[in-house]
């Protein structure tokens, strides 16, 4: 059986982003008066950053007065990772990532990415490495683009 697919992580695996999309959740619930724990990080790793957000308000003693404002604490926080992505001079694709993507497309493997990120996150990291653009990647498929997200670990 021959291998015709291989999916990849897009944040600390594929891109080399420093942490800014966890920085960016302390720094959105920060900004509404809601410090976290690097744990409570830890355990929405992974996840859509709504649900993300959902889950770390609802773990505080702030979860009344903050949850009627998710949707605004939310899109804060998807600018404040737009905004990062578009300008910040650290962000670049893990050595090697697209020798790999070319190297699994020369031997027929179509090259996919996923996320935890929306799409419009995602596009923009995708679309300022030049992934699709180059013809290295095949598709990708955001937390935003399907039904329920299942965690394995």
């Amino acid at each position: 059986m021959q291998i015709e697919l291989v999916v990849f992580d897009l944040a600390g695996t594929t891109v080399s982003e420093g942490g800014a999309v966890y920085r960016a959740l302390c720094d959105t619930l920060a900004a509404n008066g809601l410090t976290v724990t690097d744990e409570a990080i830890h355990q929405v790793k992974g996840t859509d950053k709504r649900e993300a957000l959902r889950v770390l308000i609802e773990q505080s003693s702030l979860r009344d007065e903050l949850l009627p404002g998710l949707a605004s604490i939310h899109e804060d926080f998807v600018e404040r990772m737009m905004t990062f992505y578009r300008n910040d001079p650290s962000i670049c694709e893990m050595p090697g990532t697209s020798d790999t993507f070319r190297q699994l497309k020369e031997h027929g493997i179509k090259v996919a990415l996923n996320t935890g990120f929306s799409r419009t996150i995602a596009q923009t990291l995708i679309d300022r490495l030049g992934w699709e653009r180059d013809g290295l990647i095949d598709a990708s498929v955001t937390s935003d683009e399907v039904e329920r997200v299942v965690r394995t670990r």
